[in-house]
């Protein structure tokens, strides 16, 4: 199954467009919803990955909203191996309490971790409570890729 990342500016936008698609990651840190929007969505669609990166909003918001797509039925949420513990920890009880998994992700943009590396963050990431483990790179090689198919 592919799963498509939505970035939508407004509630009303993604949910038209999650009548076209079976899976989507619903990233809040792009739309800034209310947290009324945000349980309009994640109630509506079955397959939905509730994500809210750092930086468009406060901590106390973030958690805030994530819960909420968690116990408006997400199917998943994806949080930030970075995240502080403490955070990680509250998500992570919530998505247990709403049969919602989760995902630890972490994103290396400045390319792709050695086999090694590779292999630690994705251990962290299960030390972390992830039921699945996210690791982004940017690949520029073909060996690159066929590391991240190795792990």
């Amino acid at each position: 199954m592919v799963c498509v990342s939505l970035e939508e500016a407004k509630a009303e936008e993604c949910l038209k467009v999650l009548q076209r698609v079976p899976f989507a990651e619903i990233r809040l840190d792009r739309m800034s919803p209310t947290e009324k929007e945000v349980e309009n969505i994640f109630s509506t669609h079955p397959q939905l990955i509730v994500t809210c990166r750092p930086g468009a909003f406060s901590e106390k918001k973030r958690r805030k909203l994530l819960r909420k797509g968690i116990t408006a039925g997400a199917a998943y949420v994806d949080i930030e191996l970075e995240a502080e513990k403490k955070f990680k920890e509250e998500i992570v009880r919530e998505a247990a309490r709403h049969h919602c998994r989760v995902i630890v992700s972490t994103h290396h943009f400045e390319g792709t971790p050695s086999p090694e590396e590779l292999q630690i963050l994705k251990e962290r990431c299960f030390d972390a409570g992830a039921e699945i483990a996210k690791i982004s790179c940017l690949v520029r090689r073909k060996e690159e890729n066929a590391r991240l198919l190795a792990l």
